[in-house]
C-alpha cells in the first residue's frame, strides 16, 4: 500500500470509514500516472526513508496525522457544505445570485444600524 499525503485544503468530508477529497484534475492525472508507472515502487517500504513529491502531494511513512486531530479550516467546512448541497441535488448559486444575496444582507444590516 502506498500512502499519499495530500494538503488538507483538498479535504471535503470524512466519516469513520472514509474521506472525500476534491483534487485538481492536474494532480489526479499525476497520481494516476505515478500509479501506473511500472518503474515506481509499489509500496512505501521500497522508498526507505525517502519520499517522493507528486504535484503537491508526498508519499510518506505511516505516521500521517489524522485529519480528526486538528480543527477543520474554513475551506474544509465550506467544501463539506458544498458537497452536502451537491449530494442533495440542489443547484449551487451562480456568482450573480451570490452577489445579490450579499447585497441584500448588507442592505438589511444598514437598515438595522439606522
Amino acid at each position: 500500500m502506498t500512502i499519499v499525503k495530500v494538503p488538507k485544503q483538498y479535504l471535503i468530508a470524512e466519516d469513520q470509514d472514509s474521506i472525500t477529497i476534491d483534487l485538481p484534475e492536474s494532480m489526479v492525472k499525476q497520481l494516476q500516472n505515478a500509479h501506473s508507472n511500472p518503474s515506481l515502487p509499489e509500496s512505501i517500504e521500497e522508498f526507505g526513508t525517502e519520499s517522493i513529491q507528486i504535484g503537491g502531494t508526498d508519499v510518506v511513512e505511516n505516521d500521517v496525522p489524522s485529519a480528526q486531530d486538528s480543527k477543520p479550516t474554513l475551506g474544509q467546512r465550506l467544501r463539506a457544505i458544498r458537497a452536502k448541497i451537491v449530494e442533495s441535488g440542489e443547484d449551487l448559486l451562480t456568482i450573480e445570485e451570490i452577489e445579490q444575496e450579499i447585497a441584500e444582507q448588507r442592505d438589511r444590516l444598514e437598515h438595522l444600524g439606522e
